[in-house]
């Protein structure tokens, strides 16, 4: 098999199977057919709803229960508790990332044979192959982030005899409009729905509602933004030669203008915008569009590299399954998330359904984070622009929400939000039900990864710490709020939840999700506080927020251990609803955060580990995002025999025939019993790089947890914290060698399996070499430290054998 390529013998039924193309803005998702291809069609703005308008008194009806639910939580009276929590969850919901349509397009003639279809991960184009009646037919399909337009051309036997049909789910309106030189373009004008209520409410009233007024003088609607799609037909027959070349150019256009302004659905503007782009590519050859297409995405894709080499004996195919998971992973976030562009949601910029699942918005409590989890290690880091964007931009409305629900200052959002900067509780479902939606503390894990993202990159421009010093104090404000006192003197997050989990205080039937002092949210306000301490320094910070951050950090209740070992998920030893739960919320220390270090904090390292064993015991990771979240654990619980499991379960039993990572859902709604997901593949392309390089606690660890099968491979250029690039190869499961470049002047603790090594710094004497000592308490590890100079590169190899022959 060519490297890079996912290639099938047949072609996809639904988006779950098809093969998707972006760059970042615009996404189709293409189906492969022979003779007929249906593509899927989506931009990064296009969502139902409109900017977000703050009421007098909103949120107020709210705060009034909230004092009333802490004095249940300290009276242990858990159903009153939830019943308050409840009352404090609003009547909204966030929006829905809404698709622009589909194009059909029956091309050509059916095949008799020879059938491939192949996604081509390194040229970021999906092609079609096989033999119809009259000959070869090829297709080629790209979208392109130079020109903007979706490029697909058909070389056949003789010139396709229909021309490709534009249809949305969304009312629209078709015409046809002369381009110049004989050309004409088919444009569809729409606009979205004003209001979609979640998929998961089900079938209830007016779900979907169209705002069917016009608007104003200047174009400008108060929900409900407008878009404009273009199709281009191009039929080349070259003189003397068999066969013909068709083309077809898309182009695609909406009316966001931003968060907080009034969304055009001026048509006519939106046509003379794709009409535009159209005008810009019409003259240029297929050759032209590829090459600049393939060298944009080749600076992006080939920054990094992973080779995996199965062993002599291993038939199967799961290690070169690993390594194309990864590299998917990465393609992935390339084609979904770029400077300038949108987050990417749950599915990244790719939903064929008006009512998507969960909305396909961005989920606080794991999905959002997650789709970011391999940008910085794969040398991506301006990809998580839109994620940091996203982050900033929450400020505003959390502000609001902050002070009207809670009465606090800082800001926050809770379990979800969309492109309008939804952040309130939004309401859960009947009966009463606060797992999900009574989480408070959303804002404070999105601002701990955005000072994560910094932490790979310590030359980040000083405007953008300076925004991220912002949303980082406004966290802190916010949790200072939330921490009331403990039975024990201590300082707990009250109310307080475990993501979409619940306990049973009394160990019978009755479950309840509200309380104090959660694990997830401990964890969260003491690395937020550990962070702010730490960056105060450097930044023009608040004296009077330090100090209270600085006395309040000792008081701060931390996670506990209970009877059998395990870490607890909640304040006390109780009973989980669900001991195979797919949330590992509990964990967040060991991953992504760092607070149950092995080396720093072997105690509450062990007592993690343990819940992770537990959990997996009983069932968890039976979605792909929960398997991804497993994987990257089981790299920081250094289990490589889970690691290489948690890999067959992500690849096999959780993806598509395309790879694609799959989410349970209702049969109901989706026949196939399964919605694609996005955040499965990108946390699983980030688990496999922290099998292999981790970077946590001012540390480099190689080869941490590589699972048995990976006999021998490369990594190349992956980045760690602190501003470091590693390289490593190894053979027959024994590092070979490791470069770790530095980039500028700081401290490394360096680990490497046990073994006899010689590590010396290029350009330094070789008396200066590097020397390793055990550490941890398994004997399976050493370590050293190495003081780098920026620009300097740390060399590991094994020691040379020395000959025992007798001279």
């Amino acid at each position: 098999m060519k490297r890079f390529d996912i290639t099938r013998h047949e072609p996809a039924i639904s988006i779950n199977d098809s093969f998707l193309l972006g760059n970042g803005r615009l996404g189709a998702s293409v189906r492969g057919g022979a003779g007929r291809e249906h593509l899927d069609l989506n931009l990064d703005t296009f969502w139902s709803g409109g900017p977000l308008v703050a009421a007098d008194g909103d949120g107020e009806e709210a705060r009034r229960f909230l004092d009333p639910l802490r004095e249940a939580v300290r009276d242990g009276e858990w159903a009153r508790a939830e019943e308050l929590a409840m009352l404090m969850q609003s009547d909204a919901y966030t929006q829905s990332y809404e698709p622009l349509g589909f194009i059909d397009w029956a091309y050509g003639d059916a095949s008799i044979g020879g059938y491939s279809r192949s996604l081509d991960l390194a040229r970021a184009a999906a092609t079609v192959a096989y033999d119809a009646a009259d000959g070869r037919v090829e297709v080629e399909t790209f979208v392109s982030a130079t020109e903007q337009v979706m490029v697909m051309e058909v070389s056949q036997p003789a010139p396709s005899g229909s021309a490709p049909e534009f249809r949305s789910p969304h009312p629209v309106r078709h015409e046809r409009v002369e381009l110049g030189g004989g050309d004409y373009v088919d444009i569809a004008t729409g606009r979205a729905p004003s209001r979609v209520l979640p998929q998961y409410l089900g079938d209830v009233a007016d779900a979907v509602i169209y705002d069917t007024g016009e608007p104003d003088a200047d174009g400008l609607v108060d929900a409900g933004m407008g878009f404009a799609v273009a199709i281009l037909v191009q039929t080349r027959e070259e003189p003397g030669a068999t066969g013909a070349t068709t083309r077809i150019l898309v182009a695609a256009a909406d009316g966001f203008r931003g968060r907080s302004e009034r969304p055009s659905a001026d048509g006519e503007a939106l046509s003379e915008q794709v009409l535009a782009t159209l005008r810009g590519v019409a003259g240029a050859t297929t050759e032209e569009l590829r090459d600049r297409h393939r060298a944009a995405h080749a600076e992006l894709f080939d920054r990094s590299d992973l080779r995996l080499v199965a062993a002599p004996d291993d038939s199967s195919s799961k290690t070169e399954t690993d390594e194309l998971y990864h590299h998917l992973g990465r393609y992935l976030l390339i084609s979904s998330s770029r400077p300038g562009t949108q987050a990417a949601t749950l599915q990244g910029i790719w939903n064929d359904s008006v009512r998507p699942g969960w909305s396909s918005n961005y989920t606080t409590n794991i999905n959002v984070e997650m789709n970011y989890w391999p940008a910085d290690v794969s040398g991506l880091g301006e990809l998580t622009e839109p994620f940091t964007e996203l982050v900033l931009g929450l400020e505003a409305t959390g502000s609001r929400t902050a002070a009207s629900s809670y009465g606090a200052e800082g800001w926050c959002v809770h379990h979800n939000t969309d492109i309008w900067g939804f952040s309130n509780l939004v309401r859960g479902l009947e009966p009463a039900d606060a797992t999900w939606s009574n989480w408070p503390t959303g804002g404070l894990w999105l601002t701990l990864q955005l000072w994560d993202h910094l932490d790979f990159a310590p030359r980040h421009d000083a405007a953008l710490r300076a925004q991220a010093w912002k949303a980082l104090a406004g966290s802190a404000r916010f949790a200072l709020s939330l921490l009331q006192p403990y039975a024990d003197g201590t300082l707990a997050v009250s109310p307080s939840t475990s993501p979409e989990h619940s306990f049973r205080p009394n160990g019978d039937e009755a479950e309840f999700a509200v309380s104090a002092g959660v694990t997830m949210d401990q964890t969260l306000v003491l690395e937020v506080f550990e962070r702010l301490l730490a960056e105060a320094d450097a930044a023009d910070g608040d004296d009077e927020l330090v100090a209270a951050v600085r006395a309040a950090l000792p008081l701060v209740r931390r996670p506990q251990i209970g009877a059998d070992g395990l870490l607890q998920e909640w304040a006390e030893d109780w009973e989980p609803r669900a001991r195979g739960h797919r949330h590992t919320s509990h964990l967040l220390g060991l991953f992504p955060g760092s607070s149950f270090d092995e080396y720093a904090s072997p105690e509450m390292f062990r007592a993690a580990r343990r819940a992770l064993e537990d959990r997996v015991a009983h069932g968890s990771g039976y979605t792909g995002w929960s398997q991804a979240w497993i994987l990257c654990l089981a790299t920081r619980a250094r289990d490589a025999s889970l690691v290489e499991h948690s890999l067959d379960v992500l690849t096999d039993g959780l993806s598509s025939s395309s790879l694609l990572d799959l989410h349970p859902v209702d049969v109901e709604t989706h026949p196939d019993g399964h919605l694609f997901q996005i955040d499965g593949n990108l946390g699983g392309a980030a688990g496999i790089v922290e099998a292999l390089v981790q970077s946590q606690n001012e540390s480099i660890r190689l080869l941490n947890a590589m699972p048995p099968r990976w006999y021998a491979g490369e990594l190349r250029n992956i980045r760690a914290r602190g501003g470091a690039q590693v390289s490593l190869e190894w053979d027959e499961r024994r590092l070979v060698r490791a470069e770790l470049d530095a980039s500028v002047t700081r401290s490394f603790t360096v680990t490497v399996p046990a073994g006899d090594w010689v590590a010396t710094v290029r350009g330094r004497p070789d008396d200066a070499s590097i020397h390793f000592a055990a550490v941890g308490t398994d004997g399976e590890r050493l370590a050293t430290t190495w003081d780098a100079a920026a620009g300097e590169t740390l060399v590991i190899r094994p020691a040379p054998v020395r000959s025992t022959r007798a001279r």
